[in-house]
C-alpha cells in the first residue's frame, strides 16, 4: 500500500502539533513525559522500518 507524500507530511505535522502542543498544555504533561513518548514513537518507527521495509520520511 502506498502513500502519497502530502498525507505523510500531515501525519507529521500532527504528530508534532500533539507532542508539543496538546499534550504539554491540554494534558498537563512535563517535558520529560513528552519526550518519552517521543522515544517511544521512535522506537516504534524503527521496528516498523526493520521489520516491514517501510521508511520513515519527515
Amino acid at each position: 500500500m502506498k502513500y502519497k507524500r502530502n498525507k505523510d507530511k500531515d501525519f507529521w505535522q500532527m504528530a508534532r502539533a500533539y507532542l508539543h502542543d496538546f499534550m504539554p498544555a491540554v494534558r498537563n504533561q512535563s517535558d520529560k513525559s513528552v519526550a518519552a513518548y517521543k522515544q517511544s514513537l521512535n522506537s516504534y518507527l524503527s521496528f516498523l522500518e526493520n521489520t516491514k521495509g517501510s521508511r520513515k520520511t519527515r
